[in-house]
């Protein structure tokens, strides 16, 4: 009964803390900045024709717009902000088109893989403003939206692939790396009407890109462009890559025939900068969640180490939510595993539930750091090239299958010690009996050792087993289990213990009466 009220308490204050979690979240819409203020329309600075660009116009005076601001580097909690925005778009039909406002040096491929999703299945036009700078991913980032428009003091380009620490990738992986991104670029290119060219051109400094008779950059350097430069006419009658220049958002809008009174912008939250904070030490919590919980089935009643662990729990759903990358498949394994974990302690001993129900919830915690909803719609994706499609599910999968790998050793290492060496520390003889009592003293050993002792014996049924009941021994009352169904007062013998679980079975009178 202990147990039961431990679980159930354990239960209520993780599913309680998950659910203030949600509510929390749930507030952070109401947190995007509306700004109504009188704009005097102002010429367009310059616009460029794009051959066979396939951009939508908004006639409406009354369209409303949304403008992401993307002025960090490619990197999670920048992931988390553009779901948010893009749900908005989703969720609020007034919104006719999206602005996003660059100014970035670059960050990570994957983020801007998944951003490029984002974008691709929107279903109102996206422009980019470059304010500033669009480097490395920024530039790439602008093949993938329906309008490229910059400020004349912005550039755009120089997208080769480096590491973090901005090294060069070894020369395989940089290949590989490459061609992958090239294929992207292309798709993206010629869904929107862009130069696949300036894309690749970006990307390897061993191309070389000429339109005619006009070298644009040549073989050994990366293209960078000013405004000027992206928005020039070339022979073909279609401008290198920007679709005009003009000198701010609003412009833009008015440009695009959308009304600059009913402009939404959406920042970067603190709550995404924290979930991104979080669940790069997600391992950590893991640790720490799991580690709680076994030192509280350790000891006796409820104390800091399960209040611990739970709360490390209910911060991974936390960050979790605030990502935006909820799916029910991953509280799905979660909740099996609960329920799994329950059973286990229900009918004691350290079996097939208990080993199932902890892979099930390590299991869930892994599917909450993975993009699903991504990563469903990358394998659905029938145009994609299978080399480009593996790669892109095994990148996206390694992080958190490492995460979660360390997760699991540190648990196990971490359990061991405890088991080994915290029960010889003066903290742990508090928490751990270890005087050592005699027989004398009226100790009579381990719940196991003592029915050890009782093995072969013959009792009564006290009660219906299904499969599990209470026998009576020799005027004693024991917890047993059974393989089958017996009745109440028949027969029992007990054929075996394993550690806290005792084993019986049906015995036929005769057999009672040899014995």
């Amino acid at each position: 009964m202990k147990q039961l009220k431990k679980i159930l308490a354990l239960s209520y204050l993780l599913v309680s803390l998950s659910l203030v979690a949600q509510t929390t979240s749930s507030k952070k819409d109401t947190e995007v900045e509306k700004k109504v203020k009188e704009v005097v329309p102002k010429k367009s600075i310059a616009t460029t024709p794009f051959k066979d660009s396939p951009m939508p116009e908004l006639k409406g005076k009354d369209d409303t717009y949304l403008i992401f601001n993307l002025k960090t580097e490619f990197h999670s909690a920048l992931l988390f902000s553009a779901r948010r925005a893009f749900k908005k778009v989703k969720s609020d039909k007034n919104i006719r088109a999206v602005i996003i406002r660059m100014n970035t040096y670059g960050g990570s491929v994957m983020v801007l893989k998944q951003i490029m999703h984002l974008i691709h299945k929107c279903d109102v036009p996206v422009y980019l403003y470059i304010e500033k700078n669009a480097l490395s991913a920024g530039a790439l980032l602008s093949f993938a939206c329906q309008g490229v428009y910059m400020n004349p003091a912005s550039t755009i380009g120089a997208a080769a692939v480096v590491q973090g620490g901005g090294q060069d990738v070894p020369k395989t992986m940089k290949s590989k790396i490459d061609s992958a991104m090239r294929a992207d670029i292309r798709n993206a290119a010629q869904l929107n009407g862009y130069r696949q060219e300036v894309g690749e051109a970006m990307i390897d400094m061993d191309l070389e890109l000429k339109i005619g008779d006009e070298m644009i950059c040549p073989s050994g350097e990366l293209l960078t462009m000013t405004a000027k430069e992206a928005t020039a006419i070339k022979s073909d009658g279609k401008a290198l890559h920007s679709h005009g220049i003009v000198k701010d958002v609003k412009e833009l809008a008015i440009l695009k025939g959308l009304n600059p009174l009913k402009e939404i912008e959406l920042k970067m939250t603190q709550q995404e900068k924290i979930a991104s904070f979080i669940l790069s030490f997600a391992s950590i919590l893991m640790i720490v969640a799991m580690m709680g919980i076994f030192i509280e089935m350790q000891t006796p009643g409820f104390g800091i180490p399960g209040v611990v662990g739970v709360l490390a729990f209910v911060i991974i759903i936390y960050a979790n939510i605030i990502s935006s990358q909820v799916h029910w498949i991953q509280y799905t394994f979660i909740f099996i595993g609960i329920i799994l974990v329950t059973v286990e302690i229900l009918i004691p001993g350290f079996g097939v539930c208990g080993i199932t129900g902890i892979c099930s919830i390590l299991i869930g915690v892994f599917c909450m750091l993975l993009p699903f909803e991504f990563l469903i719609d990358v394998i659905k994706e029938a145009d994609m090239p299978e080399f480009s499609k593996s790669n892109t599910i095994v990148n996206h999968i390694a992080g958190p299958l490492l995460q979660t790998a360390i997760g699991l050793t540190g648990t196990i290492f971490f359990a061991f010690l405890f088991n080994r060496y915290l029960p010889k520390t003066s903290f742990g003889r508090k928490m751990v009996l270890s005087h050592s009592m005699s027989t004398e003293e009226g100790y009579s050993g381990t719940l196991e050792e003592v029915h050890q002792t009782l093995v072969g014996k013959i009792g009564k049924a006290s009660s219906d087993f299904n499969p599990s009941g209470i026998g009576i021994f020799d005027g004693k009352r024991v917890d047993v289990i059974a393989y089958e169904h017996i009745d109440k007062d028949s027969d029992i013998e007990i054929i075996r213990v394993e550690g806290s679980k005792t084993y019986v079975r049906a015995v036929s009178n005769s057999t009672e009466a040899e014995s």
